[in-house]
């Protein structure tokens, strides 16, 4: 059956490198038909609109830089089967609206971060922060809302079966009606909490791990499970 693999927020250079490695095992074991990274691999802080630690910064081509080896990570992991997808996310929405903010008409001269990290090249599928990776019934995306109740709320909006990130916590939630059924998949994150600094206390309700959904041939019927990582240790 064709199995796809969602990569959640990984949150570049304040990632869990140890949970990424593993991540790529579990890549290298299952194989599977999709990789479709979900958005916010880059944090860009220093490109943040809020307010800043001098001591705590790094520069954005660093920062890229560090981005890069966690692709090429990803990458081969994958057998050549895989068909990879990234899906922009917010933070990486940070470095456009920057450039429109900052340098006007030279941002023309300025390479995308799709080049600059060479997906094209590399055979990715390249989704701008705010577009929709559909696969049979179900949205890919980043996502756009967080909270208690986040994956009901994606159910309502989108009206349809849905897989994203962007709220770090996890859950499987399914919905039906008299029209049919369908879930929505909120696959967690891959940074590293303590490098967090907006976390009071160091505290949240994120989890650690990676999506997983399981198709029928005819793509008609799809089955998604979570899969936490904890002490560097998952089950899938």
């Amino acid at each position: 059956f064709p199995v796809t693999i969602e990569v959640p927020d990984v949150h570049v250079p304040y990632h869990d490198s140890r949970s990424v490695k593993l991540l790529c095992k579990v890549i290298k074991a299952l194989q599977p038909h999709y990789l479709i990274v979900l958005g916010d691999s880059l944090d860009f802080y220093q490109l943040s609109k809020f307010d800043k630690d001098p001591l705590r910064k790094t520069s954005v081509s660093d920062d890229v830089s560090d981005f890069k080896d966690v692709l090429h990570q990803l990458d081969g992991a994958c057998p050549l089967k895989t068909e990879r997808v990234f899906l922009g996310g917010n933070h990486e929405h940070r470095l456009q609206k920057w450039i429109w903010s900052n340098a006007t008409d030279l941002g023309k001269m300025i390479p995308s971060l799709e080049a600059y990290c060479g997906f094209k090249e590399l055979g990715w599928q390249f989704y701008k922060y705010g577009e929709f990776y559909r696969l049979g019934d179900v949205l890919y995306m980043h996502g756009d809302r967080c909270g208690m109740n986040v994956s009901m709320n994606m159910i309502r909006k989108y009206g349809c079966s849905v897989v994203h990130g962007h709220d770090h916590g996890a859950a499987v939630r399914w919905f039906a009606n008299a029209v049919g059924r369908m879930f929505a998949l909120n696959c967690g994150h891959l940074s590293d909490m303590k490098q967090q600094e907006y976390l009071y206390g160091g505290v949240a309700d994120w989890t650690q791990g990676f999506g997983l959904v399981e198709y029928t041939d005819d793509f008609k019927v799809a089955v998604p499970s979570f899969v936490p990582i904890i002490e560097h240790r998952c089950i899938s």
